[in-house]
């Protein structure tokens, strides 16, 4: 799993997940990643747009990183928004009530 900055609009910042599972990752280097991609375009960006269409699944690993995401970028007064949300995912954010506190789109 990696970090793929997209193309920046309107003070907004585009990324994409590319992997095929949040079961793989390393999540300290991917959360280490994230923090410098947020610290690097701070004065740019408002708000945060993870595409997760290439996230068929997910586990408590990848539910505590999303956490931690999400935190880090409250940190820095930038909106997380998550989208392209995969069913199976979505299943298991609603299990969870994550869904509640997630910017979905």
């Amino acid at each position: 799993m990696e970090i793929i900055k997209e193309k920046s609009e309107n003070c907004n910042l585009f990324i994409r997940l590319a992997g095929d599972s949040f079961e793989r990752l390393s999540s300290d280097s991917l959360e280490k990643s994230f923090a410098e991609l947020i610290d690097y375009s701070v004065d740019d960006i408002k708000e945060l747009y993870l595409n997760c269409e290439s996230v068929p699944f997910i586990n408590s690993a990848g539910i505590g990183l999303l956490v931690r995401l999400h935190l880090i970028a409250s940190r820095k007064n930038l909106r997380l928004y998550l989208g392209n949300i995969q069913p199976s995912v979505m299943n298991i954010l609603r299990a969870t009530n994550l869904d509640r506190d997630f910017n979905l789109v």
